[in-house]
């Protein structure tokens, strides 16, 4: 049975637009210049939200030197800042600690990425980076937009947003059971994988550049998804999930395995456009599909997605 995703408790009542309803088919296509330029539109509510919560503070992390912020240190303005405050972390061509564990609901804001390929977005086109970042329990609630993980992100919370991001690899459900996950419009440069625990998410409107290969123990929501890369394996593996409205090609010789169609999975499979030999079983896709004739397919990692 696919997971139950109509309980949902955002941090901020705010944020209802970043969950409203799913886009209808081919949404997925991003065009992600628009969307980092809306960054600073986000950041502006944000720091609405700031100025109106009771208590809650706002802290500058900038780690260039002759820039007088509050702290240099990204962990340093975790460990210092109180459950419900907003942490910006500033452009950077050095990466923000090594491992950075956050402990207490915080909304972590940076500035975006890609941002050298984009005009109108930064005058400083660095990113803010960190190496490793982990949600871990206490975190439940927080939001993450606009920041770079250079090697890889851990989920160990529950009622979390994750958006906007650049993300080298993701873990959900490392070390903890957690639910009501929202991942939408990363761009995910490597593989997502669980911990074997269990969990539920909604993974919506991002753009992968690897596989996700998820256990029993998760039930995802896998909708209006962007992937392409070159492997031998399947480039979706869920269990008990939906899947929906994705666009999914594997480039690996004439050999395609794009989606896992095992019917002991139990995923509802629909409205995907894929290059994998049909499936009778899930008549309700677009199989065999040529990617030059669906998407630019060649570009920059954004652009080859862009619809033909």
């Amino acid at each position: 049975m696919v997971g139950n995703f109509s309980d949902f408790h955002l941090p901020f009542s705010n944020l209802q637009s970043l969950t409203s309803n799913f886009q209808p088919p081919f949404s997925n296509i991003l065009n992600m210049n628009t969307m980092k330029k809306y960054t600073a539109i986000i950041t502006i509510v944000f720091l609405c939200l700031a100025t109106t919560g009771s208590g809650q503070n706002r802290w500058r992390v900038n780690n260039n030197i002759g820039v007088n912020a509050d702290f240099s240190d990204l962990q340093a303005a975790i460990d210092s800042a109180s459950a419900g405050d907003i942490i910006y972390i500033e452009n950077s061509g050095i990466p923000y600690s090594g491992n950075t564990q956050v402990d207490k609901q915080l909304t972590i804001l940076g500035p975006g990425y890609f941002l050298a390929a984009n005009d109108s977005t930064q005058a400083n086109k660095a990113p803010a980076s960190v190496n490793y970042l982990y949600f871990q329990p206490g975190s439940d609630g927080s939001v993450l937009m606009g920041v770079r993980m250079l090697q890889g992100l851990y989920v160990n919370a529950s009622n979390l947003i994750i958006a906007r991001n650049y993300i080298q690899q993701m873990i959900i459900a490392y070390s903890y059971d957690c639910g009501n996950i929202i991942i939408q419009q990363n761009y995910v440069a490597g593989s997502v994988t669980d911990g074997n625990n269990y969990y539920t998410a909604i993974f919506r409107n991002n753009i992968l550049n690897s596989n996700v290969s998820m256990s029993q123990y998760g039930s995802i929501q896998f909708h209006n998804n962007s992937i392409m890369t070159s492997t031998s394996n399947y480039l979706v593996v869920l269990e008990n999930s939906s899947i929906k409205n994705n666009v999914v090609f594997n480039t690996y010789g004439s050999y395609q395995r794009c989606i896992d169609t095992d019917p002991a999975h139990n995923n509802t499979i629909v409205y995907n456009v894929t290059n994998q030999e049909a499936d009778p079983g899930f008549p309700d896709n677009i199989w065999a599909a040529v990617p030059e004739n669906v998407i630019e397919y060649t570009g920059g990692p954004e652009t080859k997605f862009y619809l033909t």
